[in-house]
């Protein structure tokens, strides 16, 4: 089943879940979709946006750096440690 096809058979919930997938959705439609998110991810590597990891102490140094938009991608504050 193609992409297309899953979003626009999908059911809408609005629920938490430990899944990374709607219940809607079997195995085999799990797969198609990673797989074409995957070949989307190739075939257009802007879409994959850069991640910057510092640690929480310099918190307001990524916050001065977002408002003067000197981020590209993604800034994420390391807060347990030894990840930056």
């Amino acid at each position: 089943m193609e992409i297309d096809n899953i979003i626009k058979n999908r059911k809408t919930e609005k629920v938490f879940s430990r899944e990374p997938w709607s219940s809607n959705l079997d195995r085999d439609q799990q797969n198609v979709l990673v797989d074409e998110l995957l070949d989307l991810a190739r075939r257009e590597p802007d879409l994959v946006q850069p991640v910057e990891v510092l640690p929480l102490v310099d918190a307001e140094l990524a916050n001065q750096r977002l408002r003067a938009g000197d981020v590209k991608g993604r800034v994420v504050l390391d807060i347990v440690g030894g990840r930056a």
